[in-house]
Formats: structure tokens, sequence, C-alpha cells
């Protein structure tokens, strides 16, 4: 199976970890990473997610678009903003933020939808 385009919700330690992954695997595929919060001390101090004292203040999409940039040469799209805010709509069918594929705990969620060629 091979996908166009892959949109991540969440930057996280799930989230960031399975995108630098993907890009690794999957290159040539267009990725856009979604979420609104902000780097903090405690992202990068437990070493689950890839951020460093520099991405401090940074919006974790920001930070993690110039680890991709810096890591693979890699452009990713960006997308500041909450999952709640955004209407998901895939082959023209919306989705509540109930039916989103959840993994993880109440606290960390990956969201990831696939966009077939």
């Amino acid at each position: 199976m091979k996908f166009e385009n892959v949109i991540i919700f969440g930057c996280g330690a799930a989230g960031a970890n399975t995108l630098l992954n993907l890009i690794s695997d999957l290159p040539d595929v267009n990725y856009t990473i979604v979420d609104y919060d902000k780097v903090e001390e405690r992202n990068y101090r437990v070493g689950t997610q890839p951020y460093l004292k520099s991405h401090l203040g940074k919006h974790k999409t920001q930070a993690l678009q110039m680890i991709c940039r810096a890591n693979a040469n890699k452009k990713v799209d960006i997308v500041n903003k909450k999952i709640e805010d955004l209407p998901i709509v895939i082959l023209g069918k919306t989705f509540k933020k109930e039916t989103n594929l959840e993994l993880g705990s109440h606290q960390s969620y990956l969201r990831i939808f696939l966009t077939k060629v």
C-alpha cells in the first residue's frame, strides 16, 4: 500500500517519534503535523521526546519541523492548533473527536490519517 500524505495529530513522545520513524522509512510521503503545545523543560529532560533545550518555548510543531529538516532534509507542514478546533474530514466524511484513532493514555493521544494515492 502506498500513501501520498500522512497527517499526525499530536507531537508528544508518540507522535514525534512516529513521524521521525516514518520519514526514515517513507521519505517520499508528504507529512503534516498538528499540535498547539509548546516545548517545555519536561519534554526534553525525560529523553522520550526528540526536543532539545534550544527548542524551549517554541511550538512543538516548529521544533519538530526543524528536527526533520536537520536530520533528514525533509520539509514538514505544520498546523499550530488544538485538535479539537479542527474539523477532521476524510474522503468527504467528517469525524468527531471520539471517532479518531486514539492510542495511549488519556494524556497522550496519537492520531494518524493516511491518504491513499
